[in-house]
């Protein structure tokens, strides 16, 4: 008889053992299916700083309108840069001010997604919100935002001017630029 209390011991400290280890394995796997934000969190910071700290006069040569991007090479050609010392998200806003909103979303493209700021296993949204009428590039926002585990944004407040033909000062803003990371 003294020698079960023996068995009965061991037996229980096995059994509360596998328990034990069963339960720490169920808690890692739930903690492990959450994404990690910080490896996609540069990238949506990133996008809007390349953005709003690029100047125009950085990427296109003024004299001929050579710019190392097409689509502010056409801007520049059509004329529709007015202030070539703003940022590219300036000149986001100088584009929405003057009505332009068919040439934001390319530019947008090429700057950030063709240029492989954001890496293709993200989507990416640049929302731009001017008197609560928000614009956004790509026109449609993807559904897999909705259902994406990891979502990120990045804001900032835009504001600047343009000059006119005769030289009148024309103010625009402040806009709300926003740029939305999703994990597809």
């Amino acid at each position: 008889m003294k020698n079960n209390k023996g068995y009965y011991l061991i037996l229980d400290s096995l059994i509360s053992i596998i328990i034990f280890l069963i339960g720490s394995l169920l808690i890692s796997s739930y903690f492990s299916n959450k994404p990690d934000q910080t490896i996609a969190k540069p990238y949506v910071d990133d996008s809007l700083n390349l953005l709003n700290s690029v100047k125009i006069s950085d990427l296109c040569d003024l004299s001929d309108c050579e710019c190392s991007d097409r689509n502010l090479r056409d801007l520049c050609r059509n004329s529709k840069i007015k202030n070539y010392n703003n940022t590219i998200i300036e000149l986001i806003g100088e584009l929405h001010s003057t009505n332009e909103f068919d040439k934001i979303g390319p530019l947008i493209e090429s700057m950030v997604i063709e240029n492989k700021i954001v890496p293709n296993e993200f989507g990416f949204v640049f929302i731009l919100n001017a008197n609560d009428d928000y614009q956004y590039f790509p026109s449609s926002v993807d559904s897999q935002l909705e259902a994406s585990p990891l979502v990120l944004q990045s804001k900032k407040v835009i504001f600047g001017y343009w000059e006119d033909d005769v030289g009148n000062l024309n103010y625009w803003g402040p806009y709300l630029a926003e740029a939305i990371l999703w994990q597809k």
